[in-house]
């Protein structure tokens, strides 16, 4: 499988070495990495030379004004020309060499539009990590927040059908293209237990000085999307069933939860069923 990998990055010359030596490592290598750049006025260019010079694909770097991330991320799925794209924020990275080889196999063999799987969050400031898993997204969790965007893979031709990001959304584009994806175009994804990415704290979506936006533009989603009802139940669920034992299976008795996903794990050369998190886990 193809993979466009693209990256949006503003004045990110000190991280956006790391995000770029973990698509190099790569044992299933990308068809190309497009790097769309808001007219960074550091080093960025120098670095995107190098890497371009040693990348066996090709390294496309679109110097141009954008309006935002998802303006950037738009701007790059316009210019894809793989089968499936991954995008990488220029302050994360790739967890291990064999996410490519793992995301591309799994979405041929389960027929996926996408595929995700678990990040680490990383402290820059201490350098721990903690493991977040994507194991439990149903309606209810979905509502209030989506998949990390580093630990998803997306079929190309899912952004013709579903759209691309709206560039409304300064912060939460990917969170409302998630719902829309997932209530209105009913997409069939493959939920993957292999962590996929190393996400760092203090980005965009998660930095103090944006939270509060990020929180406004995540209501706004969410009241596109869902009915006030329904944002009332996902708290409950939230905060009261999801923590019982086999409480997502009584919650689902009287709101609808699932939707098209499928869990697996690694099993040899292809995957089997995970039956941990079909159960809630």
């Amino acid at each position: 499988m193809k993979i466009s990998v693209i990256t949006p990055t503003f004045n990110r010359a000190n991280t956006l070495p790391r995000a770029l030596e973990t698509v190099l490592t790569q044992t299933c290598q990308p068809f190309e990495h497009l790097i769309t750049d808001n007219l960074s006025t550091d080093g960025t260019t120098a670095v995107v030379e190098n890497y371009a010079r040693r990348a066996p694909y090709r390294v496309l770097h679109l110097r141009e004004q954008d309006t935002g991330v998802a303006n950037a991320m738009n701007k790059g799925i316009a210019r894809a020309s793989g089968d499936a794209i991954y995008i990488l924020n220029d302050d994360d990275a790739i967890a291990d060499a064999h996410v490519f080889r793992l995301l591309s196999a799994c979405m041929e063999q389960t027929a996926a539009d996408l595929v995700y799987g678990d990040v680490f969050w990383l402290n820059p400031d201490t350098g721990a990590k903690t493991l977040r898993r994507h194991n439990q997204v149903n309606k209810m969790t979905l509502a209030h927040k989506g998949m990390n965007q580093p630990a998803m893979l997306h079929r190309r031709s899912v952004y013709q059908r579903c759209g691309v990001y709206d560039e409304s959304y300064r912060i939460a584009g990917d969170h409302e293209w998630l719902l829309r994806a997932f209530l209105k175009h009913d997409v069939p994804a493959t939920y993957l237990r292999y962590p996929m990415a190393v996400c760092s704290l203090g980005g965009l979506s998660n930095a103090e000085k944006w939270r509060q936006r990020a929180s406004e533009e995540r209501h706004r989603a969410m009241a596109t999307w869902f009915s006030a009802q329904e944002v009332a139940r996902s708290r409950a669920y939230r905060q009261i069933f999801r923590k019982l034992p086999f409480g997502t299976q009584l919650f689902h008795l009287f709101q609808p939860l699932k939707l098209r996903i499928r869990s697996v794990c690694p099993a040899g050369p292809g995957f089997r069923p995970d039956l941990a998190a079909m159960l809630g886990f």
